[in-house]
């Protein structure tokens, strides 16, 4: 969505040009572009933290691992 702010401008020309130039007239709304913008930005905020939940999900999901099977080790030593 970035690139589609960096290229906002082209994008707008390429409108002016094309048969279809009034099918879009948002792209020339104030307003509509700060919101755009904000959702952008929203958006990148939530997979920026969804990466870093995944990455603690692994972690946590490796050490849950490893303390069951640490766990069965020591159960499985007390019996002898």
């Amino acid at each position: 969505m970035t690139t589609f702010l960096e290229l906002l401008p082209k994008i707008k020309d390429f409108r002016k040009l094309s048969n279809h130039a009034d099918y879009h007239t948002n792209l020339e709304d104030h307003q509509w572009l700060l919101d755009l913008s904000f959702l952008i930005d929203l958006t990148g905020e939530h997979n920026e933290m969804n990466l870093e939940l995944q990455v603690r999900a692994n972690i946590l999901s490796s050490v849950n691992s490893h303390l069951k099977a640490n766990s069965a080790d020591v159960k499985h030593t007390a019996k002898w």
